[in-house]
């Protein structure tokens, strides 16, 4: 019996998956300072659709990138994800903490994967984050 993913269909979708987040990226906007650019103005400029574009993306890169090793970290994710309620959430999250918009996408989305709320993940101690948080 054939395997239902092979090495080069992984492979493949994986790098389609970063081919389209790398676009969205590029055609959103220049990049700034601060951490090289804030991630959250540039969410906040895309409409919907862009927003579930990206978070699926995301999460179809991560299940490409973790099938192998077949471990999934201690995560909500594994109980399946909403694409819609990641995109808002993450759109409520750089809409409330103005100043967190240099924290990166990414970051915010494996932080509402452990269950934070946005206003733990606004107290979470990002590496390379803004100096001006003081605790």
């Amino acid at each position: 019996m054939p395997l239902a993913n092979t090495w080069p269909q992984l492979l493949t979708r994986c790098i389609v998956a970063v081919a389209g987040i790398t676009f969205l990226i590029v055609i959103s906007k220049s990049i700034t300072a601060e951490r090289g650019w804030r991630q959250g103005d540039m969410w906040l400029k895309w409409n919907k659709q862009a927003r579930a574009a990206y978070v699926l993306g995301y999460f179809e890169a991560r299940s490409q990138l973790e099938a192998p090793r077949c471990s999934l970290v201690q995560s909500r994710w594994k109980r399946g994800v909403n694409i819609d309620e990641v995109a808002a959430s993450l759109t409520d999250f750089y809409t409330q903490y103005a100043k967190d918009r240099d924290i990166y996408i990414g970051e915010v989305i494996e932080q509402l994967g452990r269950g934070l709320t946005a206003a733990q993940i606004h107290q979470y101690p990002f590496p390379a984050h803004h100096e001006d948080k003081k605790r």
